[in-house]
């Protein structure tokens, strides 16, 4: 596993952080611009866009500086977005909120990063650390948010911010697309409007083709180039009661359903985060599979999601975590400029080096007849396996689904090759492990208590596993305890 290059802006102390124990520092850099300095009112009334353009022009012309937005109420992009074009800036927005006017239809983005010159990693922003904020929507109205819409954006550090109430389901509150060296921590999620078919991830993590970004942007210069390097860590994501009592779900937190062939996603971490009652996964469809996971990736090569906490305490379905290869998405002959063209290839985007370690899963109780609601899975192709897998040391606990006896593993790992599952717990899961087509597998000091020991009468379950050690361990509920075809 490679060492991932977002993850080293969180310094050494931060490690020990839970997911809201933040303050925004006051550090600065160059020139300092206000806001209200240049025409900003911020009485939650006037449209404050110009101004916050003013002072981020004059910024980019001094070659860099701090933007500081004071505490107060600022009206943002009714109908075209504030633009950051000033690389080698720092933003502090500590006690800020930011809201826009409900004009259904409208660009919902807050905040853009657009490419500058020649399309690559860091022409739309370089350099840019933002701390604090708080981004309210009225999802009851059909207000939605997208407070960062990031196009090559490249260098960038957000911490300590609020979105409440933004995320519809289709849009994202993080869209990156084309970036590089991203870390997002210490900020919190609330609420998500969920349907059946929208998909949409707080944070996207998505290629530099044209329709991929959420809208409403001068975007030109797309790429082709996918995100890597992308750190979320110590944030928060968790349902928001509204005012008129509605409660809805917690986001999806984080995923990626956009491939492109033969282009890898690379160093993804999602780390030390705590995500709770997240909405109900989308209805299954040929193309729609890969996003069934509160957080769902494809394609990455260099993948970690570790030290996380999911818990659900309402009755709702998904998979927790899924890692998967694919073989369908764009061509390798599209035009990224031209849109996004997708079609079944002969050829797999597989997953490599995937690290899910130390999390903690609580709830996700499964539906009968759904055996894809494992709460970790991890699912590679006859031709694109997931090779390099590490499973260890997770907790997964109480997934009985109110009518169902026969389904959904703890961990389901298909086609995939160099595994290792060690030392996990599953208690009242439908089964324990299950392997389908795996080489290479050590499967050792794992706790399988309490399955249904019906259809799969084995806390490790296996078929086609070969060249591998399946080791038993401490054992309840069910007869036999490691079931090989």
């Amino acid at each position: 596993m490679k060492a991932l290059g977002g993850a080293t802006l969180a310094g050494g102390a931060l490690g020990a952080l839970g997911p809201t124990a933040w303050a925004a520092p006051e550090r600065v850099r160059g020139t300092v611009h206000d806001v209200l300095d240049h025409g900003a009112v911020g009485d939650g009334e006037t449209d404050d866009t110009e101004a916050f353009q003013s002072a981020i022009d004059a910024i980019a012309e001094s070659g860099g500086g701090t933007l500081r937005i004071p505490p107060r109420t600022y009206v943002i992009a009714p109908v075209t977005p504030v633009v950051l074009r000033a690389d080698d800036m720092t933003v502090i927005a500590t006690g800020a909120t930011f809201r826009r006017p409900n004009l259904k239809g409208r660009p919902s983005i807050m905040f853009a990063a657009n490419t500058r010159g020649e399309p690559g990693y860091g022409s739309g922003v370089r350099n840019l650390t933002w701390r604090g904020g708080r981004f309210v929507g009225d999802l009851s109205d059909d207000n939605a948010i997208c407070p960062f819409g990031l196009h090559h954006a490249q260098h960038c550090l957000f911490e300590g911010i609020e979105s409440e109430n933004c995320h519809a389901p289709n849009s994202h509150q993080f869209d990156l697309g084309g970036c590089d060296d991203i870390t997002i921590r210490h900020c919190t999620f609330r609420g998500q409007q969920a349907t059946e078919t929208g998909g949409g991830e707080a944070i996207q993590i998505d290629a530099s083709f044209r329709g991929t970004l959420s809208g409403g942007t001068e975007n030109v210069g797309f790429s082709g180039l996918p995100s890597r390097r992308i750190t979320v860590e110590h944030c928060t994501f968790e349902p928001f009661t509204d005012a008129a009592g509605t409660v809805w779900p917690g986001p999806t937190p984080m995923g990626n359903h956009f491939a492109v062939e033969g282009v890898h996603y690379e160093d993804i971490r999602f780390a030390h985060n705590q995500v709770t009652d997240p909405r109900t996964a989308v209805l299954f469809g040929d193309h729609r599979d890969t996003w069934r996971g509160t957080v769902h990736f494809i394609a990455v090569h260099g993948l970690e999601i570790i030290g996380n906490t999911f818990t659900m305490t309402q009755s709702r379905q998904t998979r927790v975590i899924a890692a998967n290869s694919i073989n369908w998405g764009a061509p390798a002959s599209a035009d990224p400029d031209g849109g996004t063209p997708k079609d079944y290839w002969d050829s797999v985007n597989d997953m490599r080096d995937v690290v899910i370690v130390d999390n903690v899963i609580t709830g996700f109780t499964v539906e009968d007849g759904v055996d894809e609601h494992a709460a970790i899975v991890c699912h590679g192709m006859a031709d694109g396996e997931v090779v390099g897998l590490t499973v260890q040391g997770n907790t997964v606990t109480d997934g009985w689904g109110p009518d169902s006896a026969t389904h959904a593993a703890g961990i389901d790992i298909a086609h995939a090759r160099e595994v290792e599952v060690e030392d996990n717990t599953v208690t009242d899961r439908h089964s324990g492990i299950r392997l389908t087509s795996v080489s290479g597998a050590s499967v050792t000091d794992n706790t399988v208590r309490n399955t249904t020991g019906t259809t799969f009468p084995a806390g490790i379950t296996g078929r086609d596993v070969v060249d591998s050690v399946v080791q038993a361990g401490p054992t309840s509920g069910y007869t036999a305890e490691v079931e090989l075809e």
